[in-house]
């Protein structure tokens, strides 16, 4: 029995475990895959976070999957809120490719840059129609327009993350990327 505040000495020959606390060792926990959950959640969306990076082929049928669908949506709130979505699937599966594969390959590096390059035109897709959106005064198409926001904000912490893990010979290339979808989301922001 030990009296409170005694310390206790264990044996030479028993194994000592420490006690850590929670945050601790959640913070000591190290992971392939940092989630975006840090930022901002987009409101009263369900954006897929994904788990591996697809094929050639599963990017192209999943191109081929978003184009049929807002193709068949017609309620341009409901267009611009899955132009969105996609837009921020796009982001999330190529920071997932800046963690998982290597970088400094060239095929790497295109593939990074198509998924962003995809997302940015979905982006403008929805900037081409603002001036509808604007036009609406429901609560759904305020929600977007507050989603519009957190996208672009979300975009430039991910576009920062890639960019750490870019090699030196690549980041010129980048900064125009970026620099494209800055003024792209600075468009778009001034617009709300």
């Amino acid at each position: 029995v030990q009296a409170q505040g005694e310390a206790v000495v264990p044996d030479v020959d028993q194994p000592v475990a420490e006690v850590v606390p929670a945050e601790e060792a959640e913070a000591a926990v190290s992971t392939d895959v940092q989630p975006i959950a840090e930022e901002p959640e987009l409101e009263g969306m369900t954006v897929e976070q994904p788990t591996e990076v697809p094929s050639a082929f599963g990017l192209w049928w999943q191109g081929v999957k978003e184009k049929v669908s807002i193709g068949l949506t017609f309620d341009p709130v409901k267009k611009a809120e899955k132009q969105l979505q996609f837009a921020e699937e796009r982001m999330r599966l190529a920071e997932l490719m800046a963690q998982r594969e290597r970088v400094e390959d060239q095929k790497t590096q295109a593939r990074i840059h198509r998924a962003i390059s995809q997302a940015q035109e979905m982006m403008e897709k929805v900037e081409a129609r603002r001036e509808r959106l604007m036009q609406q005064s429901d609560e759904r198409a305020r929600r977007l327009l507050r989603n519009i926001a957190t996208h672009q904000v979300r975009r430039e912490v991910v576009m920062d993350r890639i960019e750490e893990k870019l090699p030196e010979e690549a980041v010129e290339k980048w900064e125009e990327l970026r620099e494209q979808a800055t003024n792209q989301g600075r468009r778009l922001l001034n617009a709300i």
